[in-house]
């Protein structure tokens, strides 16, 4: 019973209907039952990337899958997105456990598939799962936005949900292999982080943990004014862009016999940090 606490804090999870207007339904089997599986494929084929999205606790297939950004518009980008259990027509119940389980059978599947590049994508609690699952895979990169190390998120003493009250024993109620801090070092595919500086939710001083503790070469998008989930503005995107171009050459590069390099730059504006 007192497991489910995190649960119920951290998720929220919606099973009403949403309209898409792309993309088609599958069936994605996990460990922890079926989830539902949307995928979206450029004129109707297999595309030449497949970017997996992975969206954040209140965040659905749905929607991830209808408004996908324009990661690399020179390609035909094929885009996955899956419904853990308790979200759209998932059936079983939202838990924090399940974290790893769907994503981990969602990059199998893909990995089956034949795919020859595959990027994986996360926002908020999608992004702690991507960092959980990724070290498992031989990804071409990952994006994350807003990963949140679940304990100190809860004990945070400016916690938006309880005024810290209960804080330190709710925390330890989350599953400890949840730990974002070490799922990030153990990575070492490239990776662009986006972080919100006025984030109210994951607080950017416990998101810059994670990503000092990062094992690959990685970029940083500093968004000054954002919080959690604020849309980019103009100059924001097309820093972002900048930056997803920078994944794609590394990959491009580091699949080239030879070689692997990396320097330190930053950037006027949405603040840029590259690390090797």
């Amino acid at each position: 019973m007192f497991a489910r606490i995190p649960d119920a804090l951290v998720l929220k999870p919606s099973t009403e209907p949403i309209a898409t207007q792309r993309g088609a339904r599958e069936t994605l089997a996990t460990p922890v039952g079926p989830c539902g599986l949307w995928t979206h494929r450029p004129e109707g084929r297999a595309g030449d990337v497949l970017l997996l999205r992975l969206p954040g606790a209140g965040g659905r297939a749905e929607r991830a899958i209808d408004h996908p950004i324009g990661f690399w518009p020179h390609q035909q980008v094929e885009v996955w997105a899956v419904n853990p259990p308790g979200y759209g027509d998932s059936p079983g119940r939202a838990r924090l456990q399940n974290l790893v389980p769907v994503t981990v059978a969602l990059l199998e599947r893909a990995f089956a598939s034949g795919q020859r590049r595959v990027f994986l994508a996360g926002n908020s609690l999608g992004g702690l799962a991507a960092l959980l699952a990724a070290p498992r895979f031989p990804l071409s990169g990952l994006i994350v936005r807003n990963p949140p190390p679940l304990r100190a998120v809860i004990r945070d003493r400016r916690a938006w949900w309880n005024g810290w009250i209960g804080a330190d024993l709710i925390a330890a109620m989350v599953p400890g292999h949840l730990d974002a801090v070490r799922a990030a070092a153990a990575n070492t595919a490239p990776a662009v982080f986006i972080r919100s500086l006025r984030d109210r939710v994951v607080p950017a001083h416990l998101q810059s943990v994670i990503l000092e503790r990062y094992g690959g070469p990685s970029r940083v998008l500093d968004l000054p004014d954002a919080n959690h989930d604020t849309p980019l503005e103009p100059d924001e995107a097309e820093a972002l862009a900048e930056h997803l171009d920078w994944l794609w050459r590394r990959e491009s590069m580091e699949s080239e016999p030879g070689n692997a390099a990396a320097t330190k730059s930053g950037s006027a504006g949405a603040r840029s940090v590259e690390t090797p």
